[in-house]
């Protein structure tokens, strides 16, 4: 499905950063033998951030962070709703078109065994 996400953060100095985000994975189907179904999951995380530059203009960085969220959905005709903590982490680039502006490319990942994924691209302001 399509998601989404609205990131605030902090950076300490060009390497270190905290970043709080809410994130919306989007609707996604799903068929586990007989059974078919949808589901939703969405909430809030909580990352630290680390940052390498790779020109003046571009970096890559890592996070590692835990999400809060909740999954809805449906499958056999039941509603299903669950609430739960996991760990998330992520990768991404950073091209810097000026000193307050800029685009990022990210993948993000939440959970451990039952994983959800998203690949986003944005846009960055800097505030200082």
């Amino acid at each position: 499905g399509t998601g989404g996400k609205l990131v605030v953060g902090y950076s300490f100095n060009p390497n270190v950063a905290v970043e709080a985000s809410y994130l919306t994975f989007g609707s996604a189907d799903f068929s586990e033998g007989f059974v078919r179904g949808s589901v939703e999951v969405k909430g809030f995380n909580a990352s630290l951030v680390l940052s390498a530059p790779l020109s003046p203009e571009l970096s890559v960085h890592g996070k590692v962070g835990y999400f809060d969220g909740k999954g809805e959905g449906n499958a056999a005709g039941f509603k299903i709703s669950e609430k739960g903590s996991d760990p998330s982490y992520g990768l991404g680039l950073t091209y810097m078109f000026n000193k307050n502006t800029g685009a990022r490319l990210e993948w993000d990942r939440v959970g451990r065994s039952d994983a959800v994924d998203m690949i986003s691209a944005g846009v960055v302001f800097k505030f200082k």
